[in-house]
């Protein structure tokens, strides 16, 4: 399956490659809601919390609050895929493009990890960013049975602290 955020966002490095880009977040959003499990969260995240509501109307007042604060709990669900959108989006404006190399990597074909993982195999290892630092990785992407050990993979960085890293796909 081709990962349809990954090709947004090459298509925009291609034709702005340094930062600040110009990118909307309505663009953002429209690609990340285009994903399959994006919208399996968007709508379990609905269909659990507005039947709280729902509820809420028609219970005593004292019952009331405690449906309208589990309504408003469960609303963090759906919310998930824009602050994944945000996520991309700032990383996209802001990000820098960098190639880290793989140190070690294990692939598993079988994987249950995620919904991609079903279908393209998930890979997990560690890479290293130029500056040398090691970081940790899982990719679920169709390119992931292709990464081996000293393979170059490109990444957008915003900061590898609070993982803040895009990977790309390998560098050819």
């Amino acid at each position: 399956m081709k990962n349809s955020i990954t090709e947004y966002i090459r298509g925009i490095l291609q034709v702005q490659a340094e930062p600040p880009r110009q990118v909307k977040y309505g663009e953002v959003l429209r690609v990340v809601l285009k994903e399959r499990s994006m919208k399996f969260v968007l709508f379990f995240g609905l269909f659990i919390a507005l039947p709280s509501f729902l509820v809420s109307s028609s219970v005593k007042s004292s019952d009331r609050i405690f449906f309208l604060l589990v309504g408003l709990f469960f609303l963090l669900v759906p919310a998930v895929p824009f602050y994944y959108a945000r996520r991309i989006f700032k990383a996209i404006k802001m990000g820098k493009m960098l190639s880290a190399e793989v140190k070690s990597v294990e692939y598993s074909r079988n994987s249950r990890n995620t919904l991609n993982a079903l279908e393209n195999g998930f890979a997990q290892g560690t890479w290293q960013l130029p500056e040398g630092q090691l970081i940790n990785f899982q990719i679920d992407q169709s390119w992931a049975k292709y990464i081996k050990v000293g393979s170059h993979v490109q990444i957008l960085v915003v900061s590898p602290k609070f993982n803040g890293i895009f990977p790309l796909g390998l560098r050819d």
